[in-house]
């Protein structure tokens, strides 16, 4: 439409240095200019009113990184970091850094040796087991996740949301939600193990994968890290680092089925 409209006026220009009467030439002239003008005017709007939807994008996803970085923060300091401290040998003599580096290169490792029947040195001073307690810190980082993707998906990148998405479903995440019925099932059949690992190496690698990926976009997005851990992350009066850790890796007895059923 603008190609029309500007071939029309500088065919309409044109047209006026061609004919006689000196007063027709004026308005012709003035006609195009005016379209001229307009058209320009049109083009400005539109990009004022573009910038300000992009500003407007650019501050709702500043927003929605911010909330799903309040929500990383939470599962990775105080559940994974937990479920970490409590099955790896002894503490890295470099320490661990921030919760990316994290989860790229130790969180993966000790994991599988989680004896999930130890007591969560997270739960003093009640003593649920890692079982009870993964089970319930994992239920509520879901929640949060399905929350965050349902308020923020119209603002956010593919990229976040389908990272979100894979999470949901990992077998790590989902295999972690049952271990709850799976202490339920076992009290009802009277079998109670001493010492019961909690998964597989290759399930917890994948899940350290996207999790690595979606921090890496969060901080990317805020220019902030998520987080650092210091001394004090290591320190419990009550549980020593390694105090969960099965000395031998044993096969897990139960494996991840998909939620509900």
């Amino acid at each position: 439409m603008g190609v029309i409209l500007i071939a029309v006026s500088a065919a309409v220009i044109a047209y006026s240095y061609f004919t006689q009467s000196a007063w027709l030439s004026g308005l012709l002239q003035n006609f195009g200019a005016g379209i001229v003008t307009s058209l320009l005017l049109i083009v400005l709007y539109d990009r004022i009113i573009e910038k300000r939807a992009e500003a407007e994008l650019k501050a709702r996803r500043l927003i929605a990184m911010r909330r799903l970085s309040y929500a990383l923060q939470g599962h990775v300091q105080s559940v994974l970091f937990s479920m970490y401290r409590s099955s790896v040998e002894s503490r890295p003599v470099d320490g661990v850094g921030s919760y990316r580096e994290f989860v790229r290169s130790h969180f993966a490792g000790p994991i599988a040796n989680l004896n999930i029947m130890a007591p969560s040195d997270a739960g003093y001073p009640t003593t649920p087991s890692y079982a009870d307690w993964i089970a319930q810190s994992f239920k509520v980082f879901m929640e949060m996740l399905r929350g965050w993707i349902t308020t923020y998906a119209t603002c956010s990148s593919n990229d976040s949301i389908g990272l979100a998405e894979s999470m949901l479903a990992s077998p790590f995440l989902v295999w972690g939600t049952q271990l709850d019925r799976m202490m339920v099932a076992m009290g009802s059949a009277n079998f109670r193990p001493s010492a019961l690992n909690f998964g597989t190496p290759a399930m917890t690698s994948e899940y350290a994968q996207l999790l690595e990926r979606l921090i890496a976009e969060v901080e990317a997005t805020t220019g902030e890290s998520i987080g650092e851990f210091n001394d004090s992350a290591w320190h419990n009066e009550f549980y020593p680092v390694g105090h969960a850790r099965m000395q031998i890796q044993v096969p897990p007895v139960f494996q991840a089925t998909p939620a509900g059923r």
